[in-house]
């Protein structure tokens, strides 16, 4: 598995993971609950940014092999 992506709809935050090999990134945004997709793609973005210094959400998504998705 090259890289793993979790990502925890909470009521009030989504706690994102991404795990690649011994490198783990961690980030966290504002749950909007009128529309999940918009903290899920945040999200993604935010810790792109963590990861390549810059936002970055294509590079992410294409190097990743599995999103792991839950909420409350």
């Amino acid at each position: 598995m090259r890289n793993l992506i979790k990502i925890d709809n909470g009521g009030a935050l989504s706690d994102l993971c991404v795990i690649d090999g011994d490198s783990v990134y961690r980030s966290n945004t504002v749950t909007a609950a009128y529309d999940l997709s918009k903290c899920f793609f945040d999200g993604l973005k935010k810790v792109s940014k963590t990861i390549y210094d810059f936002e970055n959400l294509w590079s992410l998504l294409h190097g990743i092999d599995h999103i792991a998705y839950s909420t409350t």
